[in-house]
């Protein structure tokens, strides 16, 4: 029992407490180790709620981080579209890449189109989908350990709605441990452009150097995305004359695809069918003077008939390349090719040239000036010569092609990958489709355009000219779960 103190003035009373009563002993220390005990949990509970919560939190940064790397890849593929629009059309999966596509030369492929001569092949790379575990594109550090990185699940258009679908996953990796993976689906609208209404253009190139060089045209296009072309160099063609062109500058409008070779054609003599029409004859490079079509072609006895090798009396040849060159005449020589016009000559055919090389030649084929037809018309009509009825496909090598002509020449080219030059007093009465114009050294017309001149004057398989598709933002944004 202890003692109570009691200090007053000058004097300390000693006092004996109340003893304790039985059982009271003892009570105050398990409270007290109770009350200790309670708030060691509550600060357990609340240390390891702060590690949750900032555990929580972290998580929630890192799954945001991953969103936001996810829309950064979004972000890339639809810069991509943007700029080779055609590709919004055309599903990117792991068996049908985009990068395929790059060799293509369809029409409307953009500024700097995929079957233009430096693709960025990193960008398209970049949007390759996904094979399993690979396909990851890295496009942001921290440090050196912390990395961001995106990848493309696919791209798929849907005809039915004009819409692509549009998966992609973004991560954040520590090292070699993924801490967030994060995957986005997009709905991005593609609306179909109308076909042009414009006429067809007789000059049509990404570059001009043009010199002092004239172009006697209603319609030109230029699809380079640099300096736009200088319009005086631009006459139209029909009334009134000193009025300029129609200058279409359109980064969108790439040149068309040349039209597929058509199969071989069976060994001559041979009776043409529909089995084997239209077909085409294959010839070694020419180093010499040529006229087309071949005599041994159009002879009943030892070529193909006089009906061609085409459905309409055209003759296919498909020239093969010596060294980087299809036709290489010396210009300044006598050699030249001919396509010669009569309206009674079982000659007088429409003659195709598909060229695996360079052309360099001197060009006969001129047709008459237009004539009011006779009254009565005479059975049969008389044959009626076109500029058409000269068509020069400049394939992939074909990356130059110069005539030399002192007199006109009636000819329809077409060589995306080509630089074309033009020699001479005369000039091109027809149609140029290439890549560059060369300035030639020729002051005043170099490229007439024919008469009359309109679509249908163009073969059918590189009309109509159909700008490429319209990309909308998208349109749903949603969350997926990652499998």
């Amino acid at each position: 029992m202890k003692r109570q103190l009691k200090i007053t003035a000058g004097w300390v009373e000693v006092r004996n407490p109340k003893p304790l009563v039985k059982g009271e002993a003892g009570f105050a220390i398990p409270i007290v180790l109770g009350v200790g005990l309670i708030m060691m949990l509550i600060a357990t509970i609340m240390i390891l709620r702060s590690q949750g919560d900032r555990s929580l939190a972290t998580g929630q940064k890192s799954t945001n981080q991953a969103l936001i790397i996810a829309e950064t890849g979004v972000t890339k593929v639809q810069a991509l579209l943007n700029r080779y629009r055609s590709l919004a059309t055309i599903s990117n999966t792991d068996t049908n890449k985009w990068s395929s596509f790059i060799t293509n030369t369809e029409a409307g492929i953009g500024c700097d189109p995929v079957s233009d001569f430096d693709p960025d092949v990193q960008k398209f790379d970049a949007v390759n989908p996904a094979d399993s575990n690979d396909g990851w594109v890295e496009i942001h550090s921290d440090s050196d350990s912390l990395k961001h990185e995106y990848r493309v699940i696919s791209y798929n258009y849907n005809s039915a709605n004009s819409q692509g679908n549009l998966i992609v996953e973004g991560r954040t990796r520590q090292d070699t441990i993924v801490r967030s993976t994060a995957r986005l689906q997009v709905a991005i609208p593609v609306t179909r452009a109308t076909p042009t209404t414009f006429q067809p253009p007789a000059i049509w190139a990404r570059e001009y150097n043009l010199g002092s060089n004239i172009f006697d045209v209603d319609t030109a296009i230029q699809f380079g995305c640099d300096t736009p072309v200088n319009a005086a160099n631009f006459r139209r063609k029909t009334p009134p004359t000193p009025n300029p062109s129609k200058i279409i500058s359109d980064r969108s409008l790439s040149l068309p695809k040349v039209p597929p070779l058509p199969v071989p054609c069976p060994p001559a003599p041979a009776t043409l069918t529909s089995a084997n029409k239209p077909c085409y004859i294959e010839i070694p490079a020419l180093t010499a003077s040529q006229i087309f079509p071949r005599p041994e072609d159009i002879n009943p006895t030892t070529g193909y008939g006089n009906d061609g090798t085409g459905s309409d009396g055209e003759y296919i040849y498909y020239i093969r390349k010596s060294g980087s060159n299809s036709v290489n005449f010396n210009l300044t020589g006598t050699d030249k090719i001919t396509i010669p016009f009569n309206p009674t000559s079982t000659n007088s055919q429409k003659v195709t040239l598909y060229l695996e090389g360079n052309f360099k030649s001197t060009v006969e084929h001129l047709c008459p000036p237009p004539s009011p037809p006779p009254s009565p018309p005479p059975s049969p009509p008389p044959k009626i010569c076109r500029s058409v009825d000269l068509q020069i496909w400049g394939l992939t090598n074909t990356e130059q092609i110069t005539i030399k002509n002192d007199g006109n020449l009636d000819v329809f080219v077409l060589a995306p990958q080509a630089t074309a030059k033009w020699e001479g007093s005369g000039q091109i009465r027809g149609a140029m489709w290439i890549k560059t114009w060369g300035s030639s050294p020729k002051t005043g017309t170099v490229v007439e355009q024919p008469d009359p001149w309109n679509w249908t004057e163009i073969p059918t398989s590189l009309q109509p000219i159909s700008p490429p598709p319209n990309i909308a933002p998208y349109t749903a944004w949603q969350t997926q779960e990652i499998p």
